[in-house]
């Protein structure tokens, strides 16, 4: 058996919900033992640096929103597993911190920082 990680994209808040409460359905719903497991969401962004945006809509990104986050955990039943951030953005560091306390693993991406 194979499992994966479904990931969003830089998207309308409310389009990110409802992608969030279809995975929380999907996932009620597997057959047992037939197809791909789902491990929890990755969301990659909207939380990231519009200078690096690579295929993603810079329209959608915007700053870091620790109750935007907590409300997509709520969506998706707290299925989140990983996150996609860019660190030099206005409150990432919060959102970095909330992510960690909820067991949601950060990933630094889509970043104009540098190593120092």
């Amino acid at each position: 058996m194979t499992s994966f990680i479904p990931t969003t994209v830089s998207a309308l808040h409310d389009l990110i919900l409802k992608v969030l409460r279809a995975y929380h359905s999907a996932a009620e719903n597997q057959f047992q033992g037939i197809g791909a497991r789902f491990l929890g969401l990755h969301l990659e962004g909207p939380y990231i640096s519009p200078v690096k945006a690579g295929a993603q809509n810079k329209k959608y990104i915007r700053k870091p929103d620790v109750s935007e986050l907590s409300e997509y955990l709520k969506a998706s039943n707290n299925q989140i597993r990983e996150i996609t951030i860019a660190p030099e953005v206005e409150k990432a560091l919060e959102l970095i911190k909330y992510a960690v306390s909820r067991n949601i693993i950060v990933q630094i991406g889509h970043t104009n920082d540098t190593y120092d």
